[in-house]
């Protein structure tokens, strides 16, 4: 690969290339406890039919940070922390989860970290490469989801998430890359009516607000 294909391509090729029994995707800018590998690879132990397990992860102050969502829909997207409208309303339509005290089934959970079977990855064509940045793994989740496995969120399994760190996009740029995937799943998984012609206006919309307004931390979203 001699140029930036994207977090999902870039993730496929290692894998491909992968030797071990799991796969253990994380972003460069997160930190895991001591131990966490080992509590990640016991869910698929202890389990039938895993699909993909993420940990708990934190803020540098200690807080919990949402790594696991629901599946996408128009209601909660539009009250996600990717959404204008959040600033003004909250979340009305739960997107992301809370925090679990034990080993819990979740619809999808986030790159950030993430750990699966390498012969089930392999299965499943990996990710999605047309996702060039975000959602790819909420779109793998929803392919698990449909071939009948289950996604876990592992709370033993911690680590130090620290937001943002490992991305030399810009903040513009990396808003716009959110928009298009979003757009990009909304094809593939909603109505082609309203992927096809409402949905983009109001993603377009959207974008450009949030560029332009001044926005609370990540964290101060909740998610």
């Amino acid at each position: 690969m001699t140029r930036n294909e994207g977090f999902a391509a870039a993730c496929n090729q290692g894998a491909w290339i992968a030797k071990g029994e799991y796969l253990l995707f994380h972003n460069p800018d997160v930190c895991l406890d001591r131990g966490a590998v080992g509590h990640l690879t016991g869910v698929f132990q202890s389990r039938e039919r895993v699909g993909a397990v993420s940990g708990r992860m934190r803020y540098p102050d200690g807080s919990f940070q949402a790594t696991c969502r629901n599946f996408p829909t128009l209601a909660n997207l539009s009250f996600s922390r990717g959404s204008v409208l959040s600033l003004f309303y909250g979340e009305r339509a739960r997107y992301t989860l809370p925090d679990y005290m034990e080993t819990t089934e979740v619809s999808s959970v986030a790159g950030t970290v993430m750990m699966i079977h390498r012969d089930l990855f392999v299965a499943m064509n990996g990710f999605d490469e047309r996702f060039f940045m975000y959602m790819e793994d909420t779109d793998l989740c929803m392919r698990l989801h449909r071939r009948g496995y289950t996604n876990f969120f592992a709370p033993e399994a911690g680590g130090i998430h620290f937001w943002g760190k490992g991305s030399r996009a810009g903040k513009v740029k990396r808003l716009w890359y959110h928009h298009v995937s979003v757009w990009k799943y909304s094809l593939k998984y909603f109505p082609k009516p309203i992927s096809l012609i409402i949905l983009p206006v109001i993603l377009i919309v959207n974008f450009l607000l949030a560029a332009l307004l001044p926005r609370p931390s990540e964290k101060r979203l909740g998610t």
